[in-house]
């Protein structure tokens, strides 16, 4: 049975169009490839790399002690992908879709400036989802600011109308009994 297919996308604001996934039990997962997204110049591959190191030297094992499957462990699952080459033919590849806690052991593994960037997207995509009124914007701020716009928007009103009156009395030959020119 193919992994993929029981993992659900999930649209997360938090992190600029990328998407989490869900898998039946109620469990969140980043892909690694959106993982990298964030980390130019650090390609899909090396963090593939990293992730394989974590797993070989029982890095993200040590996490739990719930015992993995053959494609599902408590801390990271797998699947497969066909992707191009650079001489144009095709192979298999390991995806690698990470829980939060994998996700951020995998980000200090790396130790570079854009590792903790994304660390960040990382905490604040998984908490979108688990505490989703912390990102909920507060409703009296959101008021008093359509307040604001609405009498903006009043304000240019006047100004227009104000505008088009004198318009109209220049046209009509009027001229202002103030200027004294």
């Amino acid at each position: 049975m193919n992994r993929r297919s029981e993992l659900v996308a999930i649209r997360v604001a938090t992190l600029e169009g990328g998407a989490l996934f869900a898998s039946p039990d109620g469990r969140h997962w980043i892909q690694d490839r959106e993982l990298a997204g964030g980390l130019a110049p650090t390609s899909v591959g090396h963090l593939r790399a990293v992730i394989r190191k974590a797993i070989a030297v029982r890095l993200l094992s040590k996490m739990g002690a719930a015992a993995p499957s053959a494609n599902v462990h408590p801390f990271f699952r797998t699947d497969t992908e066909v992707v191009n080459t650079r001489k144009g033919k095709t192979k298999r590849a390991t995806v690698y879709y990470l829980n939060e806690d994998a996700a951020l052991v995998v980000l200090s593994q790396l130790g570079t400036a854009k590792a903790a960037m994304a660390t960040g997207r990382v905490i604040r995509a998984f908490l979108a989802l688990t505490h989703p009124e912390l990102f909920a914007p507060d409703v009296e701020s959101l008021r008093r600011r359509i307040g604001e716009l609405e009498r903006a928007i009043g304000v240019q009103r006047e100004i227009r109308r104000a505008l088009r009156v004198l318009a109209a009395r220049k046209v009509n030959g009027w001229t202002d009994p103030t200027n004294v020119n």
